[in-house]
């Protein structure tokens, strides 16, 4: 599993702090959604398209486990629950297309669509955070 960091952003999670948790959730999840979608995104393009099932199984899912105060966690990741083809099979193949196997060469796109993307996604989170919380601050008197 590959993670992502932002550094250099202590006025903005102070600033975080100063709200309350419920709108500190919700501006944290919705900042870490925006970059988990671009992110899901690349991953998309990169893949092998015959029926489109493969991207179509890529999705983002909230961890709620993983996830605490000041955390949140999302997944991007191949879902073994889309069906479709011709015998409405799940894309359980997506392991053999991003590792290859003995037989084939492996053709990723889930870690070249992080690579690709992860910048984007980090400014993303980065600018949906900033405006997220000049808005609830705003909301709630203290901007």
């Amino acid at each position: 599993m590959a993670d992502a960091g932002i550094q250099g952003l202590s006025e903005l999670l102070k600033a975080m702090r100063e709200l309350p948790r419920t709108v500190e959730r919700k501006v944290l999840r919705s900042g870490v959604l925006a970059g988990a979608t671009i992110i899901r995104k690349s991953a998309q393009e990169f893949a092998v398209r015959r029926s489109g099932l493969m991207a179509r199984a890529i999705r983002v899912a909230f961890n709620r486990t993983e996830s605490i105060q000041g955390r949140a966690v999302y997944h991007v990741f191949v879902s073994a629950r889309v069906r479709g083809g011709k015998k409405n099979w799940p894309p359980f193949y997506w392991r053999y297309v991003e590792f290859g196997t003995v037989k084939m060469a492996a053709k990723p796109f889930m870690r070249p669509g992080f690579d690709v993307s992860s910048g984007q996604a980090a400014s993303a989170i980065t600018n949906k955070l900033a405006d997220g919380v000049e808005k609830e601050a705003q909301k709630l008197g203290k901007g």
